[in-house]
């Protein structure tokens, strides 16, 4: 996975993924609109899978720092 050139407007904006490749600049995208879609998909529901796991690790992290926090200051 990476950033390769486009072929179409010529900037380094061609992401490239496991199963497909897509220019951020000008939405080309040699693989047919099928193949797209479905990876697409796939990139985006997994995607938003982990970024819900690392905003509940963050969740969990910040509350035990505010939990050891109050204990600090009231047993003090």
């Amino acid at each position: 996975m990476g950033f390769g050139l486009c072929h179409r407007c010529r900037k380094y904006a061609l992401e490239q993924l496991r199963g497909h490749s897509f220019c951020w600049e000008c939405s080309y995208s040699p693989e047919t609109d099928v193949a797209l879609s479905s990876w697409s998909a796939h990139e985006y529901l997994d995607s938003k899978v982990q970024s819900r796991k690392r905003i509940e690790a963050n969740r969990q992290f910040h509350e035990s720092v505010n939990d050891f926090s109050k204990n600090e200051v009231g047993g003090a």
